[in-house]
């Protein structure tokens, strides 16, 4: 009787081993499931965010991004992968096998693991480069909320300069529209900028007047996000001096960048602002398009 139980004892300890093996195996497979999804479905998220950002670009250049970062994240993917839906939509979908511990036993090495993202395009906005008209102070001379003259008027200029930058090109014309949308190229501290002479009362007011109109944004909401406030220019702080171009003209370096909330114009040409800040960025990028992507269900 004692042999018998032996051997009872023997088999409920090899089934209670084998119960047990095969309760490890699905947990880690269960575990390696999980955790390949989690990252899959991550590295489907960043590539459809990607892809979104690049819908003003076409479609070729969507499906680029959208494989790049993907294959960034160690997933190789197809163009089919990537479908673009109406409404600036971008999906991206695909499945990979993960292996199995217990596949042999199963018969089955491996599970696929299917993931689905979609991301939108949303409008920003603009983001807004420097403004044609030059200041030579330092910051610290700035207060927050203070009015300054962003741009003097009559009777102030110095040998007939009105703190007027020629940014994209000479001429009543280019600085007009320079002073609404911003200079396109990019400045840095360090580089030079050359003034353009003459006070240009009328396309002053006149820019500072569509500025004014087509946003209604107030003070307080422009402390709280300047990047979205048109009315929030970024001029350039100089030097004080510069070098005689000949012709009216002087050449300045650029020390600094202030950034000021146009309140309105002077009779005399000037420009009234008030100061929010100084940007600590050392260069700022011309104006370009700003937009927001999202992931959607």
């Amino acid at each position: 009787m004692r042999r018998h139980e032996r051997g009872a004892a023997l088999l409920t300890v090899a089934l209670s081993a084998t119960a047990l093996l095969l309760c490890t195996g699905l947990a880690a497979d269960a575990g390696m499931l999980y955790m390949e999804r989690t990252r899959i479905q991550t590295a489907a998220d960043a590539a459809a965010l990607a892809g979104a950002l690049a819908l003003p670009d076409g479609q070729a250049a969507v499906r680029a991004q959208a494989r790049q970062l993907a294959g960034e994240n160690g997933y190789a993917i197809a163009d089919a992968d990537v479908t673009l839906e109406p409404s600036n939509r971008v999906r991206v979908q695909w499945q990979r096998p993960v292996s199995l511990v217990l596949g042999p036993l199963l018969d089955r090495m491996g599970m696929d693991v299917a993931v689905m993202a979609r991301a939108e395009l949303v409008g920003g906005g603009m983001i807004y480069g420097l403004r044609p008209f030059a200041l030579d102070k330092d910051r610290d001379d700035f207060r927050v909320g203070q009015e300054y003259e962003v741009k003097v008027g009559s009777g102030e200029g110095v040998r007939g300069n009105f703190q007027v930058l020629a940014l994209e090109g000479r001429g009543a014309g280019p600085y007009r529209t320079c002073v609404v949308e911003g200079a396109r190229g990019t400045y840095r501290r360090g580089d030079p900028v050359e003034t353009e002479p003459g006070n240009m009362v009328g396309p002053t007011n006149q820019a500072i007047s569509d500025l004014v109109q087509q946003d209604p944004t107030t003070f307080a909401e422009a402390l709280r996000h300047p990047s979205r406030c048109a009315r929030v220019i970024t001029v350039a702080l100089v030097d004080p001096g510069g070098r005689d171009c000949g012709g009216g003209r002087t050449e300045h370096t650029i020390k600094d960048f202030a950034q000021f909330y146009v309140t309105g114009t002077g009779s005399d040409g000037s420009v009234i602002g008030k100061f929010v800040q100084c940007p600590d960025d050392p260069e700022l990028p011309g104006t370009s398009s700003r937009y927001d992507v999202r992931l959607i269900q």
